[in-house]
C-alpha cells in the first residue's frame, strides 16, 4: 500500500493511494483486489479491480466535499463514544483495615 500526498503547486494538493491484496488457497488465487486513486485537488479518480471486474469512478471536488461533510450519525462523536463505552462507575471507599496482632 502506498500513499503519497505532496504539494503540486502552491496552495494545491495532489494525493495518490494504491493498494492490492490477493488471497491464495492451495496455490490458486481465489481473490484478487486492487485500488488506485489519484486526487489533483479538483477530481478524485478511482480505479478498482475485484477479481476480473474493473471499475472506474470520477468524483468532482464539490461531490467529494459533500460526501466528507455528511455526518455519519445524528449523534456527535463525543456522545457516541460515551454511549458505546459507558461503564458504570463504582465508588471505591477505602476502608482502613486493622492489622491483626499475633
Amino acid at each position: 500500500m502506498y500513499i503519497y500526498i505532496m504539494p503540486a503547486v502552491k496552495n494545491s494538493v495532489y494525493a495518490h493511494f494504491s493498494g492490492e491484496t490477493r488471497e491464495i488457497v492451495n496455490g490458486h488465487v481465489v481473490k484478487d483486489r486492487a485500488v488506485n486513486t489519484d486526487y489533483d485537488g479538483k477530481i478524485l479518480h478511482i480505479d478498482k479491480r475485484n477479481n476480473n471486474t474493473i471499475s472506474h469512478y470520477d468524483i468532482k471536488d464539490k461531490q467529494l466535499k459533500t460526501l466528507l461533510l455528511r455526518p455519519t450519525s445524528k449523534i456527535n462523536l463525543l456522545e457516541r463514544l460515551s454511549r458505546d463505552y459507558h461503564e458504570k462507575t463504582k465508588s471505591h471507599n477505602k476502608k482502613s483495615r486493622k492489622k491483626k496482632s499475633h
